[in-house]
């Protein structure tokens, strides 16, 4: 056998990957997965059940219909979706098309749910990764030798919850948008939602859709939001600075009464299994800290993080960093010495830092996808076009913008419109 490289995590970013080193059979693939399923944010509503090994990883909440097209990022090359599916779609579709790209691959055989990754240590000696798990079904320890490893556990699963002054004594209910489940539960109430980016806005309008008797956002941007169609249940305020009982107060000093607070702050970056000299500590920003080329650790370069950035494209990057671990696996790709990565690293950085909005940030992201598209010899995904467009059409409409339709950037073929308009999708 070749060289034996382990993923952890089952969701898209390990789903892609394990299917771009699969493409090389000279390569031994395992992907290990805590929970008892594939499918990592998409495998489905666990409102009641807290996984065996004591976190619920899911943040998907009933209702929720992709925010970007199909067509940007997400089609990949090698398997396209069928030609009746609309640009935006919900749930059930996503979990359709990661489950046809395993058995499209023939890959079902490399999973092994309810492993729990509980160590992962690094031998200098021998150049391989010492691994330990937990099968959570048996409670087995089990121990294993890898000459690679790629970090595909994601982050939105972790919730970011930054203390706000006075919450404790909020009388309604209080809750991080990871147990958002049902807009419907809300019908009547007054919603406050906390963050000013995609979560924010799409909850405070499952809110408002499903009959909340308004919900409200408050963010720290200097920047509103400002879409033209913003409902008028649905109001941007400045952020908080106290919470006494039901009533908040804002930065302006104005008030307001509510039901419930729903904190839209994002998640954080967790690496548990990992050892300290190893440890990624980054945000979620466009290039992530830590990484050359945004995928392989400066500090082991026998170290993968897969889909670590904030991100414009997502399963064909993936995919495309998968392509690249398999080249450097096989040692078509050299990764350079420490001192290399770094210099890299510190130009991507600066690169980064210098973009000033969304469009930049597509423009950028694009150059990546399309670098290692031409370092793998693999095909382009350049879904730029489709990514400006998307941006217009959402600065336009927030209501709207999932109703629109858009061209496979590979065989042109224009997606069918939405069954039933997303306001009008009451299920």
């Amino acid at each position: 056998m070749g060289k034996k490289v382990l993923v952890i995590g089952s969701g898209p970013s390990g789903i892609f990957t394990c299917g771009a080193l699969s493409s090389d059979k000279s390569i031994d693939v395992k992907v290990y997965e805590r929970a008892s399923q594939i499918g990592g944010q998409w495998a489905g509503l666990r409102t009641d059940l807290v996984e065996d090994y004591g976190h619920r990883h899911s943040s998907l909440y009933r209702g929720l219909w992709i925010n970007g097209p199909k067509e940007a990022g997400i089609e990949l090359p090698n398997y396209q979706f069928e030609k009746d599916i609309p640009s935006y779609f919900k749930q059930p579709q996503m979990v359709k098309y990661l489950e046809g790209y395993v058995d499209h691959m023939n890959i079902r055989q490399k999973f092994h749910v309810s492993m729990n990754v509980i160590k992962t240590e690094f031998n200098d000696t021998t150049n391989q990764f010492h691994v330990k798990t937990e099968n959570t079904a048996t409670k087995e320890i089990h121990d294993e030798i890898f000459d690679y490893v790629a970090v595909a556990t994601g982050h939105f699963s972790m919730a970011h919850d930054p203390h706000f002054k006075g919450e404790e004594s909020f009388k309604g209910k209080y809750i991080h948008a990871h147990d958002f489940i049902d807009g419907k539960l809300y019908k009547g109430q007054r919603v406050l939602c906390i963050g000013g980016s995609y979560s924010a806005e799409d909850i405070a309008l499952q809110c408002w859709k499903f009959g909340a008797e308004y919900a409200h956002i408050t963010h720290r941007s200097q920047k509103q939001l400002a879409y033209p169609d913003w409902p008028k249940e649905v109001l941007e305020r400045p952020i908080l600075t106290n919470i006494e009982g039901n009533t908040v107060t804002f930065k302006d000093g104005t008030t307001g009464e509510y039901d419930v607070i729903i904190k839209c702050t994002g998640y954080l970056h967790s690496f548990p299994f990992l050892p300290k000299e190893l440890n990624l500590k980054c945000r979620n920003v466009m290039v992530p800290s830590g990484l050359y080329n945004q995928c392989v650790s400066l500090q082991n370069s026998q170290l993968f993080f897969i889909g670590m950035q904030d991100q414009y494209y997502t399963f064909t990057m993936f995919q495309l960093q998968g392509f690249y671990m398999r080249e450097v696996v096989l040692n078509k790709i050299q990764v350079p010495d420490f001192s290399g990565r770094l210099a890299e690293y510190e130009a991507d950085r600066a690169e980064g830092a210098a973009l000033k909005d969304c469009y930049d940030d597509i423009h950028f992201q694009t150059r990546y996808v399309n670098k290692l598209a031409k370092l793998t010899g693999e095909q382009n995904v350049d879904a730029s076009e489709v990514f400006v467009r998307w941006e217009n059409q959402k600065h336009k409409s927030i209501c709207g913008f999932r109703n629109e339709q858009f061209r496979s950037i590979y065989t042109g073929h224009l997606a069918p419109p939405v069954p039933t308009k997303w306001t009008e999708d009451m299920s």
